[in-house]
């Protein structure tokens, strides 16, 4: 009888210790599951009506599981967006240097993570920074896979909140503008498909200067890398920026090539190659210029496009 006892006690506390870890496990996990895991909120948050005093520390870390990080919970309530407007951390002394951003906001528009850090970020083409005190909350986000969405922050102005989805954490960003912002890009039908294709990718490059093979060959490396487009807007990628960023040799280039380059007539080209045959290889852009009837002016407008070796 006594063996019984102690069998039927030592079944009920075994039945407990194995019962209480998980209740905790289980209350640990629901908490991580409030915050992040693909959910994103439906709105951005409310205007703050009466901030804590400056003294007087958020908890950020305010449930089980919760990290000590800005963040969303389930119910959409933003915790850690309670400091109000007279926030010294978020004045800006130029709000809204850089233009807004008209990528669209909140749920509806998800947009992966291209590249870049805390101090310079982009994706879609769009550049943002964090905020300085915001850093230490963005350190365990992946910049070239993370997904985010942007949202209005109604209480410190030219700033907006980037939400990351994986994490369910958030940051103060301010808006840096365009990649054509970012490297200035002469205006034309193919700008915005070099903007689109390649700066989801990276950030836009235009230098060094090449010739026409040599910027196709970097476009169709760039296709094989994985970047997305159709063929005909590789071709035109490679166009413009042979157009806009490309170079020429004068003392080898045929005909088209001078005439598409220097966007002089045919006349003009063909005038170039009869005197470097004649009198042999320019040497300068002055050189270049002497040649009889040529449109001077076009020469001097491209001479950052002409090399002579």
């Amino acid at each position: 009888m006594l063996g019984n006892r102690n069998m039927k006690k030592i079944v009920l506390s075994l039945t407990l210790f194995s019962i209480l870890p998980v209740g905790a496990f289980a209350q640990e996990r629901s908490g991580a599951r409030e915050v992040g895991g693909g959910r994103v909120p439906a709105l951005g948050p409310t205007k703050t009506r009466s901030a804590p005093p400056s003294t007087q520390a958020t908890k950020l870390a305010d449930r089980p599981g919760h990290p000590d990080a800005p963040h969303v919970h389930i119910d959409d309530r933003w915790i850690g967006h309670d400091s109000g407007p007279n926030d010294p951390r978020y004045r800006l002394d130029e709000p809204w240097r850089n233009g807004r951003f008209t990528g669209g906001f909140g749920k509806g528009h998800l947009f992966p993570l291209d590249g870049g850090g805390p101090e310079r970020f982009w994706f879609s083409g769009f550049y943002f920074s964090v905020a300085k005190d915001d850093i230490p909350y963005c350190n365990n986000w992946f910049w070239t896979s993370d997904q985010i969405a942007i949202y209005e922050d109604p209480d410190h102005v030219g700033w907006y909140l980037a939400y990351n989805v994986r994490l369910g954490t958030y940051v103060h960003v301010v808006y840096l503008g365009t990649a054509s912002a970012q490297t200035s890009l002469p205006d034309a039908p193919a700008t915005k498909t070099f903007e689109t294709v390649c700066g989801t990718c990276h950030d836009l490059r235009t230098g060094p200067r090449r010739n026409k093979a040599a910027w196709t060959a970097t476009v169709e490396s760039m296709a094989g890398r994985g970047a997305r487009g159709t063929d005909q807007e590789f071709a035109a990628i490679a166009d413009y920026l042979t157009k806009y960023f490309g170079v020429v040799n004068v003392n080898r280039a045929a005909a088209n090539e001078l005439s598409d380059m220097l966007e002089i007539s045919a006349q003009d080209a063909e005038a170039i190659i009869r005197y470097r045959t004649d009198n042999g290889a320019f040497t300068d852009v002055d050189s270049l210029k002497k040649v009889p009837g040529v449109n001077a002016n076009a020469i001097e407008q491209h001479k950052a496009s002409v090399i002579f070796r």
